[in-house]
């Protein structure tokens, strides 16, 4: 990597401008609850549009990364995560700051975070290089065994509503294939409407629809009447020094945490959701303490760490082969496409502006910390607006992104139009991640599917019969079919009345008293599954 040219490209005023913006906003909206990292990508992906592809790509991954930093705080300080990504922090960080050490806790995630997204950048630099000389002795079937493959983690992306996924995830291949065909140019399902022949259904528009529009729909309905949370405080004073002390005293624990998110960011499917759960449970089987769940440091940074390194790490298969593993990581995946830059070995040729985007990682990660901490009180302040505020104004943001799209009213009517399809899937609290993944992959295998085709009727051979297409063709339907025969065994089990826990340690990530935890913030935020 030329680190050089890297520095060139992005220490410039606009970029370095760009991804302050991106941080703040991430951090004010990762605050409040029910949004998260997808929605911040869905409102800033339109109006990236029309910037440079650096830009575009450091401040997507300042604000993503951001906007779990946010949640975190309000995890900490109201125990309500800002996404589900933070739900593992609220076991021992609610309890830090009744003990007034909320600023040592703000602290301590920060380094944490930060050391965790370096560690799946690492990563990114030296697998991902293998990954795409791989990737360039791959034929056309097997980029569409690939894209069955993406789609068949729409099953695991689906949580416990698998078939529902599934469902929704036939729903976004179909909305993939309304415009010109990409090998022919005939319209397909457009019904004479001028704007579907010339742009079809853009993802950007159904991920402004389905998260920005949806969201707010839903706070109008359920939260409108809701009562604001109970004013809390954020002290600095002291919180850095014992923070930067925690820190250091627990270099092995903040590791392997980050190690153990970006192995589960590769993997796709899993996501942030399992990763801070899991970190937290790891560190808890590894270090026995009655301290966990009553304030235990560890208990904070080790799943901040994951999560930081988890959304690094998702971007790996999204940038390498073209297959997102999860909603953010699709719509890294869209940004690069708006502009022009293809995913695998397209993307490794970028020169000084993959440099650039490397380095920009870390980078953004240490803003993001700095400035976290120093608009930590401001943030806690802005998980205090009440809904009937945030709704509308959702809507407004999001109409102007829809409309940066193509420039075009229709595009804030059609993004309407899946928001009101958006509101009722998360009323239903079934996943959007299925929708948002079977719109992006639906191109990729159409697209080599047709090419499989006409090379076998050129060379009279059968493709599908190739060693790797079986090979991915087995792992896929492993895959596919894994969570639903899960979903039938656990449908026949007896049901049993769940015993009484006590609250303590080890039980604050575990068993009933875990699940019981996930679904209620999961249905309070409307994004399980994402």
């Amino acid at each position: 990597m030329d680190v050089l040219s890297g520095l060139t490209s992005l220490l410039t005023i606009s970029t370095v401008v760009l991804l302050i913006v991106g941080a703040c906003l991430g951090l004010v909206i990762g605050a409040l609850p029910g949004l998260g990292p997808v929605f911040v990508l869905t409102i800033l992906l339109p109006i990236t549009i029309h910037f440079s592809t650096i830009n575009a790509l450091v401040m997507l991954v300042a604000a993503y990364t951001a906007a779990v930093y946010g949640g975190a705080i309000t995890a900490v300080v109201f125990n309500v995560p800002g996404h589900p990504g933070n739900i593992a922090t609220t076991f021992d960080g609610p309890a830090m700051a009744r003990q007034g050490r909320a600023g040592e806790a703000v602290v301590a995630i920060a380094v944490a975070g930060v050391v965790g997204g370096l560690v799946a950048t690492a990563v990114f630099v030296f697998v991902a290089p293998v990954i795409t000389n791989l990737a360039l002795k791959l034929q056309p079937v097997d980029f569409f065994m690939l894209a069955v493959f993406g789609l068949s983690m729409v099953a695991a992306a689906s949580g416990r509503r698998v078939v529902p996924g599934l469902v929704l995830g036939g729903v976004g291949l179909l909305i993939s294939t309304i415009g010109p065909d990409v090998m022919t140019g005939k319209y397909r399902f457009t019904f004479g409407v001028g704007f579907l022949q010339q742009n079809g259904i853009p993802l950007a528009l159904v991920a402004v629809g389905l998260f920005a529009f949806g969201s707010a729909f839903l706070m109008i309905e359920e939260g409108w009447r809701a009562s604001p949370r109970e004013q809390g405080t954020v002290t600095l004073k002291g919180g850095i020094k014992r923070g930067l002390r925690a820190a250091i005293e627990h270099p092995i624990e903040i590791l392997r945490s980050g190690v153990l998110g970006t192995v589960i960011g590769i993997i796709p499917g899993l996501g942030i959701t399992l990763s801070n759960i899991a970190a937290y449970l790891m560190e808890s089987r590894f270090k026995r303490s009655a301290e966990w769940g009553k304030g235990y440091v560890v208990g904070v940074m080790a799943p901040e760490a994951a999560d930081s390194a988890t959304l690094i790490s998702e971007l790996i298969p999204a940038f390498t082969l073209g297959i997102p593993g999860a909603a953010t990581s699709a719509l890294m995946l869209e940004a690069l496409m708006l502009h022009g830059v293809t995913a695998g070995p397209g993307f490794f040729n970028g020169g000084k502006t993959v440099n650039a985007f490397f380095l920009s990682i870390p980078l953004a990660m240490v803003v993001v910390a700095l400035l976290g901490l120093m608009l930590a009180p401001v943030v806690v302040r802005m998980a205090q607006i009440p809904t009937k505020i945030v709704a509308p104004a959702i809507i407004v943001i999001a109409s102007v992104g829809a409309y940066v799209v193509n420039g075009s009213v229709f595009d804030i009517v059609l993004a309407m139009i899946f928001g009101v399809v958006g509101y009722a899937i998360l009323k239903l609290r079934l996943p959007l991640a299925p929708l948002i993944m079977g719109t992006l992959l639906g191109p990729l295998a159409e697209e080599n599917f047709d090419r499989v085709r006409i090379l076998d009727q050129t060379t009279h051979s059968v493709a599908f019969f190739q060693p790797l297409a079986l090979v991915l063709a087995a792992i896929s339907l492993t895959v596919f079919t894994t969570p639903l025969l899960g979903t039938m065994l656990r449908s026949r089990r007896p049901s049993s009345t769940p015993t009484s826990h006590s609250g303590t340690v080890e039980g604050a990530g575990e068993d009933a008293e875990t699940s019981a935890l996930i679904a209620s913030v999961s249905s309070q935020t409307g994004t399980d599954g994402l």
